[in-house]
């Protein structure tokens, strides 16, 4: 072995060589051929390989979108927990696109390598999805257009998105409009130049650091970051205002938990102006509205209607700003509030306001905070408006006679013909008001509040009607269906399906079940959009069993209540509001 090994390493003759050279090469140029003709599964997209040219005179939006189509995609559930989700990613070679219309984009990773993208209609936006669950951009520079990144889901569990390395110019509203449910949004390394506002978010959790922010000479009346809902963190931004003294501030937030601001720059260029303007009322529930502020510079002169580091258009349930350095007061409120009244029915365990620690050079006639939210008041809160009981009655019974009315649901298909729920009374079974306890008396999630203060029901055969007997935007009531017990060979299936009574109604609801044997709550499905659509799950994939029975409790969530004729302002339950549970059984499987 020893003289085959020497005879091996010895020195090529030039013969030998030449040979070597040429075999070498067709090798290397079969495997371009080959790569060329059967790109491997993980290789990137690259949109100049669909005829992106990327020279900013081209209209590039066509050869994107087939880009974008032919990203392909790995997904499918690990058993007992999310999906996990992989698509190949999607490059932009350097390079200037110009685009016409919006790009729909998917949940991959999209990387621009020195390039730009302009929008050149103002009022579509750039990149936009409705199903953005995970999603990464980094890399790129965007130029005009309505939004730059317009996203949005029908609250997917488990979503991140990630937004680095960019670069935003000129959009016309806000430069990054979210309205992502159970999503963590990251924006980090980002700069915003002459964006009409920066940030709309309705984002579960969010973030942004270690960015800049340059705002429009003509934003009037608004803040650069809308913060509508969930919790909003800022860390290590510098902002550069550009003063026109037309109410301007940084930060507008409506979310009934959390703003936390953290060694941010609100600089002083033309005086400033106002870091943070409330619009959230404090809660007497468990989730109050909090905004804290702590190691930043906060200038506010500029804007003579709002002199201040927090305006309170609402007073939150927490305000706190430490080891900050400032030269305006730090909270001011709407002068209309009342002081002896506007705590009432807050718990005062749920109420702090500190301001202590700052470098304030203010030293004119207001106080710092005033003096009433030191120890604010907080006397017994008057009751919600609430349906009586009489009142409660009577609508149940209008709601019972709408559903009595109802044509019958009949023997529905779907467009392939096949039956969408059981029909033959053989294969189903049905969970009615009267076969099981429907109870009202279990507490709403992360509340004190029992679902009878909010939710009344009553049975109309094997269908049952709710009433809302109080307003109340974030209160979730749900009623919890007990001890069901599900033959898992014959009656697998749980269903359900909500009928439209006819009162201009629409909701979001959820389902959940309780299974005894191992006290797990398991979710099944959270829907808003096409409400009324008949609804199945397989309680054998849920449970992770085949065979025997087993004991749960079925939760059903009536989420929120929309009106038509509201529009798209969100989910407003408002009092007496009306809707039916056509059915609720257990099916058998068609197999």
């Amino acid at each position: 072995m020893a003289q085959e090994a020497d005879l091996f390493i010895q020195p090529l003759t030039p013969s030998h060589r030449r040979k070597w050279c040429v075999a070498l090469s067709q090798v290397t140029l079969a495997l371009v051929i080959l790569g060329r003709v059967l790109p491997l599964a993980a290789d990137p997209v690259n949109v100049r390989d669909f005829g992106a040219v990327g020279d900013g005179e081209h209209d590039d939006t066509a050869a994107i979108r087939r880009a974008f189509k032919a990203v392909g995609g790995i997904s499918a559930k690990y058993p007992g927990t999310a999906y996990y989700h992989e698509m190949r990613p999607v490059v932009f070679p350097y390079g200037r696109y110009r685009i016409s219309d919006s790009i729909e984009i998917n949940n991959t990773t999209i990387r621009g390598e020195g390039a730009v993208i302009e929008q050149t209609d103002p009022q579509k936006p750039i990149f936009e999805f409705a199903a953005a669950w995970r999603l990464r951009i980094s890399g790129f520079t965007f130029l005009s257009g309505k939004h730059h990144l317009q996203l949005s889901n029908p609250n997917i569990d488990s979503g991140w998105i990630v937004v680095e390395d960019c670069r935003f110019y000129g959009s016309r509203s806000a430069s990054i409009h979210l309205y992502v449910q159970s999503t963590n949004l990251t924006i980090r390394d980002c700069t915003w130049l002459q964006c009409m506002q920066v940030l709309d978010n309705r984002c579960d959790q969010a973030v942004i650091r270690d960015s800049w922010i340059t705002t429009h000479s003509d934003m009037r009346d608004m803040a650069a970051i809308e913060h509508r809902a969930g919790r909003l963190t800022i860390q290590n931004l510098c902002g550069v205002p550009l003063v026109n003294g037309q109410d301007q501030r940084w930060i507008d937030n409506h979310s009934t938990e959390w703003l936390s601001l953290i060694q941010c720059r609100f600089g002083g260029e033309g005086g400033g102006f106002t870091p943070v303007v409330n619009f959230a009322k404090a809660r007497n529930q468990t989730l109050g509205s909090m905004i804290y502020i702590r190691d930043s510079l906060l200038c506010a002169v500029g804007n003579r209607q709002r002199q201040c580091v927090v305006y309170c258009e609402e007073i939150p349930n927490s305000i706190v700003v430490r080891d900050c350095n400032t030269y305006v007061p730090i909270v001011r409120v709407r002068e209309s509030i009342d002081p002896a009244t506007y705590f009432a029915g807050v718990p005062r365990q749920m109420i702090r306001f500190d301001v202590r620690g700052n470098c304030n050079a203010y030293s004119g006639p207001d106080p710092i905070l005033p003096a009433w939210l030191e120890d604010p008041a907080t006397p017994p809160g008057n009751a919600e408006p609430v349906l009586t009981e009489e009142q409660t009655d009577a609508a149940l019974k209008q709601a019972a006679a709408r559903a009595a009315a109802l044509p019958s649901l009949g023997n529905s298909a779907s467009e392939s013909g096949a039956p969408l729920w059981q029909t033959d009374p053989t294969r189903f079974q049905s969970i009615t008001g009267e076969s099981h306890v429907w109870d009202l008396d279990t507490f709403m999630d992360a509340t004190t509040e029992k679902n009878s203060s909010l939710l009344a029901l009553a049975p109309v055969g094997d269908s049952v009607v709710f009433v809302r007997r109080k307003a109340g935007v974030g209160k979730w009531p749900h009623v919890q269906v007990r001890d069901v017990w599900v033959d898992l060979e014959r009656f697998p299936i749980l269903s359900l399906k909500f009928r439209d009574l006819g009162n201009n109604v629409v909701a979001s609801a959820a389902v959940k079940v309780l299974d005894h044997e191992t006290q797990r709550m398991l979710v099944l499905g959270e829907w808003t959009n096409a409400f009324y659509v008949y609804r199945a799950w397989d309680l054998r994939k849920t449970l992770g069993a085949t065979a025997g029975k087993r004991r749960v409790d079925v939760l059903v969530y009536l989420l929120g209540v929309a009106h038509h004729d509201l529009g798209a302002e969100g989910l407003k339950p408002q009092q007496g509001d009306q809707i039916l549970l056509q059915f609720l059984r257990m099916e058998a499987a068609d197999e």
